[in-house]
């Protein structure tokens, strides 16, 4: 079955929010086709094999929630209307609430989505009888938080689905300032208890985010999934490099929507699909009518993004459309301080496979600073559906609403679920196929270990560079240790012996401790001192290099982690055929491991590199290779030269690894076969590469499939690799 959310969402492939989300008759959920469970003609796309065992399943930390006691409202009432903003515009609102058993209040804590996709769907006659609302991606969760106990209020956007109202650029102002209206008027009902959690998954998680953003007093916590941080790095361009494979499809599934329509390739789902849901009157009762007809004409004045991305370079260029100022504006880390400010507990939540979304996750986890926050990195793709690591890909096992709804019963409903026991950060090492906790992120035990391009197209994790460090590290170490006990007394004590003075047994102590520390100090100086001349030859030889010819359609393929993002991949089998795509790409490997080696974290790109143009694109995959030389993916990272300046100085959140402004003021071209530097983090994993196993460094010149050729050409770039220009990676090894 054709997999239809990559018509109609591009970039959320929301098979479902808390993913878990299947039916009997289906195994992948994805946007639009969860209908098909009640008709004779759906069909498995995928299936797990024989004996599958899923290896992500919750275990003791983060611990599996017993969610299902709690389920007692078995049935609810649907209230479907228009509500009118202050602008007259019409938002369509669905509200869910659960019917009130005996002895209960009948108030409860309200659960918020909002998003640009249809919030339901109304289907054909005689098809219609057959799924009762709430349908659509969502509806096993929205079904299961309102058997727990949940109102549940489902919003079509501003300029979206049944909602009137155009829409320039994404997350525009007035549609946030419609959620604080919309919050106001939830707040007010007689059913609710004043209390607001708000979740969402890509899209939705980013309106999810800007409901905190927005410092309402009633929101208390935000689950947010599979959502950008940073707009032009961390979806639209990655390291500067236009993501066209997601904005050409998203934009194409977003104007078949607006039109009210299935994408073309939607297939038998149009013979019962027929159209967005419609509200048949507003919240005092009136009738509706002509409402929908005029948000069909409004909705035709929406731009398509990727005609803005299409005349974009820098961050802060305004696209050639009737678009934002720049990508900022509309970006969740610009109002990072005002979301922190406003109190609510953020579950940030992605997947090593979920395209850059998991460095994003990563970067408001260690930007924002509420305690309650909580990181969690599973070895999924965009939506969760898979585990989607080479080790044991399948259906994943990790009980996503009941994780959910966990971080929302204590911090809504004030229950003891465990969680705030638990370390706040949970990550799953691929291979090992295990879940660990973590205090922090990366973990405090995760150690830089550089391994360097050397020549034949190996790596080496010792040279005359990485020993001469070594041996500066060891001086700055007994140095600084000098410093420290001078600072603390020795100074008082070595006047006491130049004015041959007594001194206390204790200060002979320390006297001895200080001799010892100088003793090492002054060996390293000399050592140091002794190998000055060589060193300066080192410095003046221009060492190797190797010559790489760009090819321009070269590609990973179709099966990739950005393509997850965009709604195309369908399977958990991500980058099969690696051997195949790297004897395209410039490799090198080091000697088999004498022993397992787990990284964890984002590793570092440092390399020097010239090119014949005045550009150049560079991705850089790290890689496994087994005993009998198959290739794995791990992770990557991409950096247009163009943008290489690093600009720490500039960082308005925290991530790891070098900043790069994408700024116009920083753009630097290349200088036709001049070295130049170029520093950038890889995209985070945790991964175990196993004893007699390679690390491989595999380098391109493109990603035609998924990324624009920014630079129109084929040039040649050449890898120096010397003590002069040390080019290497920096691997984050658990100690």
């Amino acid at each position: 079955m054709q997999n239809l959310m990559q018509q109609m969402e591009g970039q959320e492939r929301l098979r479902t929010l808390f993913l878990r989300v299947q039916t009997p008759l289906m195994s992948r959920t994805v946007f639009f086709s969860f209908f098909l469970f009640t008709f004779s003609f759906a069909q498995a796309q995928y299936k797990d094999p024989k004996g599958y065992v899923a290896s992500d399943s919750n275990q003791e930390s983060p611990a599996k929630y017993d969610w299902e006691k709690n389920a007692k409202f078995k049935n609810y009432t649907r209230d479907s209307y228009y509500l009118v903003m202050r602008d007259s515009i019409k938002i369509a609102i669905d509200v869910y609430v659960p019917k009130v058993k005996k002895g209960h209040h009948g108030k409860f804590p309200t659960i918020l989505h909002q998003w640009r996709y249809w919030r339901d769907f109304d289907l054909k006659w005689p098809y219609s009888w057959l799924s009762p609302a709430p349908n659509g991606p969502l509806g096993k969760f929205f079904k299961t938080v309102l058997a727990n106990g949940y109102a549940l209020v489902s919003v079509d956007s501003r300029g979206s689905g049944a909602s009137e109202g155009s829409r320039a650029y994404p997350w525009t102002q007035e549609e946030r300032d419609d959620m604080v209206e919309i919050i106001d008027h939830l707040i007010a009902q007689s059913w609710s208890d004043g209390s607001i959690g708000v979740a969402g998954a890509s899209y939705s998680g980013t309106t999810s985010e800007f409901a905190a953003i927005s410092k309402h007093p009633a929101v208390k916590a935000v689950v947010n999934m599979y959502s950008l941080f940073d707009v032009y790095p961390d979806n639209a361009f990655p390291g500067g490099i236009h993501n066209i494979g997601f904005t050409e499809v998203w934009g194409e599934a977003n104007e078949a929507l607006d039109r009210n329509e299935l994408p073309p390739k939607a297939g038998k789902a149009k013979k019962f699909v027929k159209g967005v849901s419609l509200p048949k009157k507003f919240y005092d009762g009136r009738s509706a009518k002509g409402v929908f007809e005029k948000a069909q004409e409004e909705h035709k004045n929406n731009v398509n993004v990727n005609d803005g991305a299409l005349t974009i370079v820098y961050r802060d260029d305004k696209a050639e459309s009737r678009a934002a100022v720049s990508s900022d504006v509309f970006s969740p880390h610009t109002y990072w301080k005002e979301q922190d400010a406003s109190g609510a507990a953020i579950y940030n939540w992605s997947g090593w496979f979920d395209g850059s979304y998991n460095d994003a996750a990563v970067k408001r986890y260690l930007t924002l600073t509420n305690p309650k926050n909580r990181l969690i990195l599973g070895p999924w793709e965009h939506g969760g559906s898979f585990n989607a690591g080479h080790t044991n890909p399948g259906r994943s096992g990790f009980d996503h609403i009941g994780e959910a709804l966990r971080f929302f019963d204590h911090h809504m409903k004030g229950w003891d679920t465990g969680i705030s026991k638990e370390k706040p950060v949970h990550y799953f090492t691929m291979v090992e196929e295990k879940w660990k906790a973590s205090d922090v992120w990366p973990p405090k035990n995760s150690e830089y270990k550089s391994v360097f391009f050397d020549e034949g197209n190996t790596l080496t994790w010792r040279n005359n560079f990485s020993t001469h460090e070594e041996k500066k590290g060891e001086m700055k170490f007994w140095g600084d240790s000098l410093n420290h006990l001078k600072s603390t007394g020795m100074n008082k004590v070595l006047k006491k012996l130049e004015g041959e003075g007594t001194v206390s047994p204790a200060d002979e102590k320390r006297l001895a401790e200080y001799r010892n520390v100088d003793k090492e100090y002054q060996r390293v100086l000399a050592e140091l001192n002794a190998e000055a001349p060589q060193v300066k030859q080192w410095r003046d030889n221009e060492g190797g290099a190797d010559v790489y010819q760009v090819d321009s359609t070269t590609s990973m393929g179709m099966y990739v982690k950005y393509r997850s993002v965009s709604g195309q991949l369908k399977t958990p089998h991500t980058y099969p055929d690696r051997n195949k795509r790297d004897s395209l790409l410039f490799v090198y490997d080091s000697e088999p491991l004498v022993e397992d080696m787990e990284v964890t974290g984002h590793a570092l790109v440092d390399i020097f590199i010239s090119s014949s143009t005045t550009d150049a694109q560079v991705f850089v995959y790290l890689e496994d290779v087994d005993e009998n030389g198959k290739v794995e993916y791990v992770t990557e990272g991409e950096l247009r030269a163009l943008h290489r300046k690093v600009s720490n100085d500039k960082a308005p959140y925290k991530q790891v690894g070098p900043y790069h402004s994408f700024l116009k003021e920083d753009g630097q071209p290349l200088v036709p076969g001049e070295v130049a530097q170029m520093q950038f983090s890889m995209l985070p994993i945790s991964y175990l590469f196993k004893k007699g196993h390679r690390v491989r460094i595999a380098i391109a010149g493109a990603d035609a499939d998924q990324f624009r050729n920014m630079t129109n050409d084929e040039p040649q770039y050449t890898f120096h690799r010397s003590f002069k220009y040390p080019s290497r990676v920096e691997l984050p090894v658990i100690r």
